[in-house]
C-alpha cells in the first residue's frame, strides 16, 4: 500500500513493547539505493499543534513492525522519549 507524508505525519508511533507513544512522522529518509532507511519522528504534546517543534528522534525503518490505519508500531525504541498512553477503564465512561 501507498501513503503519503501528509498521511504519515496522521498517524500515532506507538512502542510495541511497552505501548508508550512516541510522536508523528515528520520525515522520511532515504538510502542511495531509493529505500526508505528512517522515519524522522517529532515528539510533541499534541498533533493539534502542528506548528510546535518539539524533539526529533529517527526510527530505523527496519525498527517498524506495522504500519496501521491510524497507528505505526515499532521496536527496539528504549534509548527514545516515550509518553504513556492513558488507560482508560470502561467502567469509568460510564
Amino acid at each position: 500500500m501507498l501513503y503519503s507524508l501528509e498521511e504519515f505525519g496522521r498517524k500515532d508511533i506507538i512502542d510495541v513493547e511497552n505501548g508508550c507513544r512516541i510522536g508523528f512522522v515528520r520525515d522520511i529518509e532515504f538510502g542511495e539505493d531509493g529505500k526508505a532507511d528512517f522515519l524522522t519522528v517529532e515528539k510533541t504534546s499534541s498533533k493539534a499543534n502542528p506548528f510546535k517543534k518539539g524533539e526529533t528522534v529517527k526510527i530505523s525503518w527496519s525498527d517498524i513492525v506495522v504500519i496501521g490505519k491510524e497507528t505505526i508500531l515499532v521496536k527496539n525504541t528504549d534509548n527514545l522519549p516515550c509518553e504513556p498512553v492513558k488507560k482508560t477503564r470502561l467502567s469509568d465512561l460510564f
